[in-house]
């Protein structure tokens, strides 16, 4: 699968259509028919083939900037930076879902009051 994702990123799609012509009937290559459970997986295969193949200019630049000397700190500090939002987006998933459990257990405390108010008077 990844050579053929390699050969359709070198050679383009109709490279591709013409594969699946000749190799309609081949089990091998069943990943190539759209229904399949792994043609999403072969397709992403091949943008990433292609994006290595064939960089845009944005990302070349990115590269050239990234192995520049001192580079390293830069990207160090945009991982620190990272990571700090990520903590900060748990930490706030966290209390969310604390929030909202202590809203059932309130709603849960309150509904067994109403339960045991309407005992006593029955």
């Amino acid at each position: 699968m990844k050579l053929t994702a390699l050969f359709t990123a070198r050679r383009g799609r109709s490279f591709l259509a013409s594969l699946s012509a000749r190799e309609g009937r081949n089990y091998q290559f069943d990943f190539l028919r759209p229904n399949h459970s792994l043609f999403g997986y072969f397709n992403r295969l091949v943008e990433q083939y292609s994006k290595v193949i064939n960089p845009n200019k944005n990302s070349s630049e990115q590269l050239q900037r990234r192995t520049r000397e001192g580079a390293r700190y830069e990207t160090l500090e945009l991982a620190r930076k990272h990571a700090k939002w990520e903590r900060n987006k748990l930490e706030k998933d966290k209390k969310r879902l604390d929030d909202q459990e202590a809203e059932k257990s309130r709603c849960l405390n309150l509904r067994l009051s109403y339960a045991q108010i309407n005992i006593y008077f029955f």
